[in-house]
């Protein structure tokens, strides 16, 4: 039977030799990034992130995901209070094969620790 991230990706290894993975890095006063390294011969499928601050950001910044060298997705963060944001991809982020993925966000102001996480699968190709 297919699991949900097989169904949401369109996936279907019988085997089920895909992965599960997250990746997370937490930093203060710095930009913070949060890397997937690449699996040989297997693509990285993202499904989903998290970014979360300690106190109000003092300088907007820009959040990336990035497959490779080529960024896939970005927003925008400002320089005031917001919640953790926790975002579970309705399409799944389909990597290059043999390649890595991060999210990264830039300095949010001193004394401001960021968090981020990125969470996804495996899949051989």
């Amino acid at each position: 039977m297919a699991s949900v991230e097989q169904l949401l990706t369109g996936l279907e290894d019988s085997r089920n030799q895909q992965t599960t993975w997250r990746a997370t890095s937490i930093n203060t006063h710095a930009a913070v990034q949060a890397t997937r390294n690449a699996v040989a011969s297997a693509r990285n499928i993202i499904l989903g992130f998290i970014v979360s601050v300690s106190a109000d950001p003092t300088i907007a910044q820009t959040v990336k995901i990035v497959d490779g060298v080529t960024t896939r997705r970005e927003f925008q963060l400002p320089a005031v209070s917001f919640s953790p944001i926790i975002y579970d991809l309705k399409h799944p982020i389909v990597c290059d094969v043999n390649a890595s993925c991060n999210i990264n966000v830039g300095d949010l102001g001193v004394g401001v620790v960021c968090r981020v996480e990125l969470w996804g699968i495996t899949d051989p190709v």
